[in-house]
């Protein structure tokens, strides 16, 4: 869908990409699609520019672990999607 369109352009532009969703098993299956898709390897901290993040962030607290998964993994959030 749209969420999904703007995650590769993003992920074309350069952007490291995180891709959110409530059901953790889809959202892990979005981001290996598009890691197939771009040919970097999940396991390779130094190479991976998408990265999986479940949680519902209408619950605070899983928003708040989302957000310091994304912090831990990449240092910092510049841009949200919200779709």
């Amino acid at each position: 869908g749209l969420g999904r369109a703007i995650a590769e352009t993003l992920l074309q532009a350069g952007c490291k990409v995180v891709i959110n969703g409530r059901n953790a098993e889809r959202t892990q299956q979005a981001v290996e699609e598009i890691l197939a898709m771009t040919g970097t390897d999940e396991d390779d901290a130094s190479t991976t520019m998408v990265l999986a993040a479940a949680g519902d962030t209408s619950d605070p607290k899983a928003a708040k672990a989302i957000v310091e998964k994304i912090q831990s993994a990449h240092g910092r959030l510049d841009i949200v999607v919200n779709n």
